[in-house]
């Protein structure tokens, strides 16, 4: 009997991740998930949380459990960590870590998974303990900074020191994440890389992103006919360093300038906000919303909310812009945009320079600086010919770099090497 007579089962991952919100991390994971080669890996995915991560999986129908972590360890923001330690102040102390763990690792056992493949900061502590008593491989999925500016310098070095000795594999969203685990020394990450041990895989789009048809190149941004304004859009959750304040900041520049000059070539300009406060960030919502009304006319901003469909939202705008203020590790709505067609503005930072290409993709601006910002806005709006074309640019570099098979393609590669 041969080989394909008898066909290999496919191999069970066992995926953790301490929340079910549908957030960044969680964004990445269930796309790399949903485009698996599931006759060669099948994922189980255990989550700490029901929630819209747990309610698409299902959909997709790969099979969720919840293994419910207290509300006070799942809700403890990772930048309020001091030096009372990860195993105490995730998790309640080493007991309540260990208990934790051993549940996860019986899950491992019972459904036969050959490896766990961590998600989150806080599944990385839990997951790679679970591995040990589990007795499988544990890959690490970094998608944050390991850095001072995101984490406490204690839970900076605990995770440093225990990603180059815990985890069999470490993937990275991108090679600016990669460096900080190295504290930004090229010397230690080029040594750390040679080990094999270290992967660079960039997100992906979703494929409900790629159905946009190929953008074409106009010299104006409405035709006579068309009396629609021109929506400027900035998508993710109200966040500070997500830098919706720099936003409204530069939108008033923009409108003043605009409104100064008495052109008659740039449309009524909106300027929308697509996102809510997810991280008991209520206090920066109430805050930029104050500045809106105070800074600019009414109906210049329209607030959105969390949007459930994205793609749909891109294709009725005009610009993108993401304003972080601190290095993004990699930043998916910035593809998704470049997806969509759009010409795409975006900070200088972390993972966003291997993405867009300045000047050619996508324009790159100084983080944190709202005149840099509407400088750029208002380039792109005085020469629409540059912009779309830049924005058709964009919409072929998504689909040379950033597919979903393209990212599960190179992150089977890691299992295929781990497992063989």
């Amino acid at each position: 009997m041969t080989a394909q007579d008898n066909p290999r089962p496919p191999r069970r991952i066992l995926f953790v991740d301490h929340t079910a919100r549908w957030s960044g991390g969680e964004i990445a994971l269930h796309r790399f998930i949903t485009a698996m080669d599931r006759a060669r890996y099948e994922p189980l995915v255990v989550l700490g949380e029901e929630g819209a991560l747990a309610e698409r999986l299902l959909h997709e129908g790969v099979r969720v459990l919840i293994e419910p972590l207290a509300d006070g360890v799942r809700e403890t923001r990772k930048d309020s960590l001091g030096a009372s330690g990860l195993a105490q102040k995730l998790l309640g102390g080493g007991t309540a870590l260990l208990s934790y763990s051993k549940r996860i690792a019986t899950l491992a056992k019972e459904n036969q998974c050959e490896m766990i493949h961590c998600n989150s900061l806080k599944s990385d502590i839990y997951g790679a303990i679970a591995g040990k008593l589990a007795r499988v491989p544990v890959v690490w999925h970094v998608r944050d900074h390991i850095a001072p500016q995101y984490l406490p310098s204690l839970m900076v070095r605990t995770l440093r020191t225990l990603s180059k000795r815990v985890p069999k594999h470490v993937i990275c969203n991108s090679r600016s994440t990669l460096l900080s685990l190295f504290g930004n020394d090229e010397a230690a990450t080029a040594r750390g890389e040679s080990t094999g041990r270290y992967t660079v895989v960039p997100d992906c789009v979703d494929e409900t992103f790629l159905g946009v048809p190929e953008p074409t190149v106009r010299t104006e941004w409405r035709t006579e006919s068309d009396a629609r304004p021109l929506y400027i859009v900035i998508v993710g959750r109200l966040a500070r360093w997500k830098g919706q304040h720099v936003f409204l900041d530069a939108a008033k520049i923009v409108s003043n300038t605009l409104a100064a000059e008495k052109t008659t070539a740039v449309p009524d300009l909106r300027f929308v906000i697509a996102g809510g406060a997810l991280f008991g960030e209520d206090a920066y919502e109430a805050e930029v919303k104050a500045q809106a009304k105070r800074d600019l006319h009414p109906g210049a901003v329209e607030w959105r909310g969390n949007i459930a469909d994205v793609p749909r939202l891109l294709a009725e705008s005009d610009l993108l812009v993401h304003a972080s203020i601190t290095p993004e590790p990699f930043g998916q709505v910035i593809i998704e945009g470049m997806a969509a067609g759009l010409p795409v503005i975006a900070t200088r930072g972390g993972g966003v320079p291997e993405t867009i290409e300045n000047g050619r993709t996508g324009l790159l601006v100084p983080m944190g600086e709202a005149d840099a910002l509407a400088e750029a806005m208002l380039t792109f709006l005085r020469d629409p010919k540059a912009a779309t074309q830049i924005g058709r640019n964009g919409w072929h570099e998504v689909r040379k770099r950033f597919l979903p098979r393209r990212t599960a393609t190179d992150i089977e590669t890691v299992y295929d090497n781990l497992l063989k």
